[in-house]
């Protein structure tokens, strides 16, 4: 802060005269606070004798020390637990995951588990991947669908595991073999 854009005095800037960063305004309340102190001493003093003088003293010392309990009770940061808190991490991935795994494992192994479980979501990755980089829809167009996918020799053994009114010769075939599964999965990557 430049010297022109500081404020001149203490209630300009909107903060306590003592409080920090306002220069040596604090000097001027200790000294004030001093001069009190050494006022009512003497006062006492004064009136009683040097037993007024020391129960003035012992006074003043006690309100002292109870005026800076106070202000340091109101300027401590609140407590803070020493356990680390634990942030919950987003898990919403995790069931589809695993669901995905276990009808991978099972359609593999069951042609009814192939049909109903690991079947749909691998038709469902063909319509979007034709739908979504050529712009073909494979349940409207499903010609323009195979042609797509049947580019090359052998692919189309591929897609009657995956072709959508090819239900009855699917579930009649079994379980998908791995290497089957394997080029199928190869040939969605690449489409």
């Amino acid at each position: 802060m430049t010297p022109e854009a500081r404020p001149s005095r203490p209630e300009e800037s909107g903060g306590h005269p003592s409080a920090p960063g306002t220069g040596g305004v604090a000097r001027t309340d200790l000294i004030v606070a001093t001069v009190f102190v050494a006022t009512t001493v003497a006062a006492g003093s004064r009136l009683a004798g040097v037993p007024g003088c020391y129960l003035a003293a012992t006074g003043l010392s006690l309100v002292g020390l109870m005026l800076i309990a106070i202000l340091l009770l109101q300027a401590r940061p609140p407590r803070r637990s020493t356990k680390p808190r634990r942030v919950r991490q987003d898990t919403t991935w995790a069931p589809a995951y695993w669901r995905l795994r276990t009808q991978l494992k099972d359609g593999t192994v069951s042609g009814t588990a192939y049909q109903y479980g690991l079947r749909p979501e691998l038709e469902h990755l063909l319509a979007a991947r034709l739908s979504e980089r050529h712009g073909v829809n494979l349940y409207l167009d499903p010609l323009a669908a195979k042609d797509l996918f049947c580019s090359r020799r052998g692919d189309n053994r591929l897609w009657h595991w995956i072709a959508p009114d090819d239900t009855d010769a699917a579930s009649r075939r079994g379980a998908i073999p791995r290497r089957v599964l394997k080029h199928l999965v190869s040939k969605l990557e690449n489409l």
